[in-house]
């Protein structure tokens, strides 16, 4: 069975409306849908119908906390053999999506985790660049890869859950899928690359449109989120090549010591936030 995590805003829920597949035997939804009270809108009667749907309601903000509420949804229901899929809101899916995800899972029995492609929907133009054979893909290639594109076993998700001090609506509002990725592997579970499209999303994100990437409060937060995914000592070395590397780019707006110290700061701006 294939299991789908939703994850909603308020409003986002008439996106789901809009966009969730017709009913299938082998695929279950669970539509976590987080906001304020007052501002959710009423279920639609359409969702409401469908035996094949779960939905619960939380107060609040934070994508990652909106992530672990869909998967303990999930696992209340879900036997150790069930797959869950990654979704948000605004996401299309692909024709036959599900036969895709199960095969090769099928095929990759020893493979914990597998990651797809993201469509654009235009066929000249790619969302972004992808390697064109299957791969294990490496501690140091995954924040290459989007949280749309995930799917995983379900003993996955019953030991690795999603940082709640990253993603957006939290202190670090960005990395919380490549945090994941990274506690999966330090758990030892295996994630592989399968270049075969499943969903479908416009180019255009916030993840691609960040501005004032040289701030000091911008270089603050990747140094922290960083620190988080990667531990000592990739942190350090990534600060330092970082700096050396992004030198042309940031030149003009600050100094290659405060760049250096800014990750820097994020790094300690998130051990003292995580130790209170």
């Amino acid at each position: 069975m294939l299991n789908v995590l939703y994850c909603a805003f308020e409003e986002g829920l008439l996106e789901i409306e809009k966009n969730i597949p017709i009913p299938n035997p082998n695929v279950r939804y669970f539509i976590s849908l987080q906001g304020d009270i007052e501002k959710i809108p009423a279920i639609p009667i359409s969702l409401q119908s469908r035996s094949d749907l779960e939905i619960s309601i939380l107060e609040g903000r934070g994508l990652s906390k909106n992530r672990n509420n869909a998967i303990k949804m999930a696992l209340e229901s879900s036997s150790s053999q069930d797959i869950f899929l990654i979704a948000d809101e605004d996401v299309e899916f692909i024709e036959g999506f599900e036969t895709v995800i199960i095969t090769a899972f099928n095929q990759n029995i020893d493979t914990h985790i597998l990651t797809f492609q993201i469509s654009t929907g235009l066929s000249n133009q790619k969302y972004k660049s992808y390697w064109e054979k299957e791969r294990k893909i490496r501690i140091t290639e995954i924040d290459t890869v989007s949280s749309i594109e995930m799917a995983g076993r379900a003993d996955v998700f019953k030991r690795v859950k999603f940082e709640e001090n990253l993603g957006l609506g939290s202190t670090f509002p960005s990395g919380e899928e490549t945090a994941f990725l990274a506690d999966s592997l330090r758990a030892g579970f295996q994630i592989k690359y399968i270049p075969k499209p499943i969903v479908i999303h416009p180019l255009e994100s916030s993840g691609k449109n960040r501005k004032d990437l040289f701030t000091e409060n911008a270089l603050n937060l990747i140094g922290g989120r960083v620190y988080r995914i990667y531990g000592e000592p990739m942190a350090s070395l990534f600060y330092v090549f970082s700096t050396i590397k992004n030198f042309q780019k940031y030149r003009s707006q600050i100094s290659p010591l405060r760049y250096y110290q800014a990750l820097q700061d994020g790094k300690k701006q998130y051990k003292n936030f995580v130790n209170g």
